[in-house]
């Protein structure tokens, strides 16, 4: 799982493994956790979204079935956010290296709030 810093990644990892909205503090590094769900179990990796830490995110692409980018819709500046995407994964913000992944899920975060951004891919 990635996304910029303070996007709601922890908040998502936690929120999945235990149910409930854990109170966290930035990311330095990564978090990793096994989450049950029905009769499906995965790993997920919280990789920290700080600027200094992006040039980093391709060591994590190696083996995995899959990639959700987070989003922060509060973030008004919706380029950064796209352009922070993975060189690698940018086909113009979705290319055909978006195919390392069987499953690549966009997920915005704070939706709900009064501030949040409506992203449109055309």
């Amino acid at each position: 799982m990635l996304g910029l810093d303070a996007a709601g990644k922890t908040t998502i990892l936690y929120r999945l493994q235990l149910g409930e909205d854990v109170h966290s503090i930035p990311t330095i590094g990564f978090n990793v956790e096994t989450v049950n769900y029905k009769n499906i179990s995965f790993t997920i990796w919280d990789v920290g979204g700080q600027d200094r830490l992006r040039k980093l995110w391709r060591h994590y692409y190696k083996d995995n079935d899959a990639l959700i980018f987070v989003i922060d819709s509060a973030d008004r500046d919706v380029r950064t956010v796209l352009l922070a995407l993975p060189p690698s994964l940018s086909l113009s913000f979705l290319s055909p290296a978006i195919i390392l992944f069987s499953l690549f899920l966009l997920m915005s975060q704070r939706v709900d709030g009064v501030n949040a951004a409506v992203l449109s891919l055309k």
